[in-house]
């Protein structure tokens, strides 16, 4: 039978809608397609249109024969109908789409699902020069899953893993578009010397090692070797046949020492102003020398410089790509994300006393953690490409981070040292699998912090939200300064009765049409606190110690706003922080992730740097917020105003913060609704065209994510969209150097605000 165009409205389709419930106004559209029946196998395009661009998100099941779930699909759709292309596989006895929508005032007006030949495939793969790529178009025709879902059209290498898509199309024209640039730099390239230690690694890799030095594509650098008393026949005539090669320095222990030792042994040998460290299993890319040393004369301030790296097997089949934000200390003290390949200049390296015994296996970390501490954050650089190839084989810790256990405790130990050298009262803890968190103490006494909600009405939410601030989070010094923004309900008048009489809150009146940004500088100028958070009536706590935790970070010295990790009530995420260009302006990441989740090397259990984070749970000093001149309560009422004011913020030379260990639910705009209702729009679209006016270069080019990664998906998933890719990566490429720092052209709101 000929598969054919289904009408998901059609009456072949069971249909069911179900009505909003608990105040919640979105509506849910199910889909329930008998897969067998209607011949529903392989790649099909789905299209589902909402009357005013209302869908929310759309989840995709499939069950087997039996009943059980084969695979399922999450995703945010944003301010658009939802296209996607679906493989179900033969295993699939039922489908299942499910649509929210943003209110029970929309509708679906269309949706259907169009099977695609597999002559369409063929075609693509030969437009884009996949055709001979056998073994990626028979994963694209045939996919193992039970379930696949694209939001691009199904291409050998997009699906599955990217990675090697990207290294054969995408990766020789970023490395020739950076060789090229580089080339015009007229100053001389220092040189760099790579230490290399040596503890009997396998001959036939320690032999593709050396090659991956001897065989880079520019002069300049200088191999200084410390064999730490390898026992390898093999491996010492080796060794001994490439120090009679030019630039290669060896020396030897007579008994093994350690790793830090032997880096030492190594650094001893250089003489060179810059030197990277190379495990003995490793290898350079063939441009590393040449793009390092061209950056290190293109920015001769620079005296820390980090790449990309990613992971190679025994077999050299390059996978697991780290696609890096710019400098991020708050990352950095978590783990030390910087790793390979990392360039140092010799005169801080030799100041601090080099290698430090005792921190095996976290050696690097601590050295790097101590020379953060003597340089400036604009001596810092990091170039977008992968530099370095980190050999994963059974026994390394690229293989199986528990290969080395002590290496966690001597990482801990690394960040604490660092923190008490720099003076701040911390306490360092494992974060099993990912890293280590910091808990900044808070001194004695604690700041006051006044908590701003605005309100209007929903009573249900906002005694939640007060309940989940009075009674279950722990912070000796607390305000909460309610906002009311014309409440008429009984429920909520007498809920703020209730709460009027308490003598850590205070109520304030602000009627009129809702604009969040002026309702929060009203709040901030009847409260009394040295420190400001900016909640929203629709979030509960779920650690109590949420708020002490995002308090420590915004004391901090050089950070402006701190944000939390929130959760959809089903306990996946909403908000782990905001990406500039994500979804034409600026997202949140890791939408729909289990609460739980690691996230792309770890950013969501670890705290780190991003250009912005959301209002609807930010910290911030008041000074801070004074200096910048708060919310822009005239160009941004309602959306994108925090956004404006992270990067306001950044303009000033403050760093914001994501902390996952502050984490709420959030109900997402329950209150308030949806910005894609008609009269609603042209305002959104003053919003958006305010701020691409006001910070459009960064919108473009994000310092705190990486201009490989997608501007279309929230899960840090590679980019393929062309148009995206070239309007970034240049810019990316030649940024100066510095933290991942969000600058904008002016610093302050651009208005006077009528409620200061």
């Amino acid at each position: 039978m000929l598969r054919h165009r289904i009408d998901l409205l059609g009456p072949d389709v069971g249909v069911t809608r179900e009505a909003p419930a608990g105040g919640n106004r979105r509506m849910r559209w199910r889909f329930d397609l008998d897969a067998a029946a209607m011949w529903i196998a392989g790649w099909h395009r789905v299209k589902i249109i909402g009357r005013d661009a209302c869908i929310e998100r759309v989840r995709v099941e499939t069950f087997d024969a039996a009943g059980d779930l084969l695979g399922a699909h999450n995703t945010v759709v944003g301010p658009h109908d939802f296209r996607a292309y679906v493989h179900v596989g033969p295993a699939v006895r039922r489908l299942v789409l499910e649509v929210e929508l943003h209110d029970d005032a929309t509708e679906i007006v269309s949706a259907t699902l169009r099977p695609i030949h597999p002559l369409e495939i063929l075609w693509k793969a030969l437009w884009a020069g996949d055709l001979l790529d056998i073994r990626g178009l028979g994963g694209v025709l045939r996919p193992a899953e039970p379930l696949v879902v694209s939001l691009t059209f199904p291409v050998a290498g997009r699906r599955g893993d990217p990675y090697p898509w990207w290294i054969e199309h995408r990766e020789p024209e970023v490395v020739e578009a950076a060789r090229r640039g580089l080339a015009a730099t007229t100053a001389e390239r220092p040189g760099i010397a790579v230490l290399l230690t040596v503890c009997d690694p396998a001959p036939d890799l320690l032999a593709r090692t050396l090659e991956s030095v001897q065989r880079q594509t520019a002069p300049g650098w200088t191999l200084c070797i410390a064999d730490d008393a390898s026992r390898d026949p093999a491996v010492r005539a080796m060794l001994d046949a490439a120090a009679t090669q030019p630039g290669v320095r060896l020396t030897r222990h007579d008994e093994r020492r350690g790793t830090a030792a032997a880096t030492d042994a190594a650094f001893a040998l250089a003489d060179a102003p810059f030197v990277t460290c190379l495990d003995h299993d490793d290898l350079l890319a063939p441009t590393a020398i040449e793009i390092a040393a061209g950056t290190l004369a293109r920015f001769p301030a620079t005296r820390l410089l980090y790449s990309d790296q990613d992971k190679v097997d025994a077999a050299g089949r390059r996978f697991d790509p780290f696609f890096k934000p710019g400098f991020s200390p708050e990352l950095l003290r978590g783990c030390n994300y910087l790793n390979h390949m990392t360039v140092l200049a010799s005169d801080p390296v030799r100041a601090v006393g080099g290698w430090r015994d005792g921190f095996d296996g976290a050696q690097d970390h601590d050295l790097v953690l101590r020379v953060v501490e003597r340089i400036a954050p604009a001596a810092i650089h990091h170039v977008p490409l992968v530099l370095y190839h980190w050999r994963a084989v059974p026994g390394s810790v690229a293989f199986d981070p528990q290969a080395k256990p002590d290496a966690a405790d001597s990482g801990r130990r690394a960040v604490a040292e660092h923190l008490a050298r720099l003076g701040l009262a911390a306490e360092v803890s494992l974060v099993p699998g990912a890293g280590y968190r910091v808990r900044h103490l808070l001194p004695d006494p604690p700041p006051r912090v006044s908590v701003v909600v605005p309100f209007r009405d929903r009573a249900d939410l906002l005694h939640g939200c007060m309940e989940s601030l009075l009674e279950r989070t722990c912070y000796p010094d607390l305000e909460v300064v309610l906002v009311d923004n014309g409440s008429t309900s009984p429920e909520a008048l007498r809920l703020v009765d209730h709460y009027r009489g308490r003598p850590a809150v205070r109520v304030v009146a602000a009627p009129g049409p809702f604009n969040y940004s002026a309702l929060n500088n009203r709040g901030v100028t009847a409260a009394s606190g040295t420190v400001l958070c900016f909640l929203n009536n629709d979030t509960s706590a779920i650690t109590p110690d949420w708020l002490a935790d995002m308090v420590g970070y915004a004391l901090q010295d050089g950070v402006g706003c701190v944000g939390a990790k929130l959760l959809y009530p089903n306990d996946t995420v909403q908000h782990g922080g905001v990406v500039l260009g994500l979804s034409g302006v600026a997202d949140h990441v890791f939408v729909n992730a289990p609460a739980d989740a690691h996230g792309y090397f770890g950013r969501l259990r670890l705290a780190s740097n991003y250009s912005a984070v959301t209002g609807a749970c930010m910290v911030m000093r008041r000074a801070v917020f004074e200096e910048v001149g708060g919310f822009d309560e005239t160009e941004l009422p309602v959306s994108f105003n925090d956004v404006d004011l992270c990067l306001r913020v950044g303009a000033r030379g403050y760093r914001n913060v994501v902390t996952p260990f502050a984490t709420l639910y959030h109900f997402e705009s329950a209150s308030r609704g949806s910005d894609r209702r008609p009269d609603r729009l042209a305002r959104a679209a003053r919003e958006v065209a305010a701020l691409k006016r006001r910070h459009g270069p960064l919108l473009d080019a994000d310092p705190c994510y990486s201009p490989h990664l997608s501007r279309t998906t929230a899960d840090f998933s590679i980019e393929f969209d062309e148009t995206v890719r070239r309007r970034s990566w240049w810019r990316s490429v030649t940024a100066s150097a510095g933290a991942a720092t969000a600058t904008a052209p002016d610093a302050r709101a651009p208005s006077p605000r009528s409620s200061r």
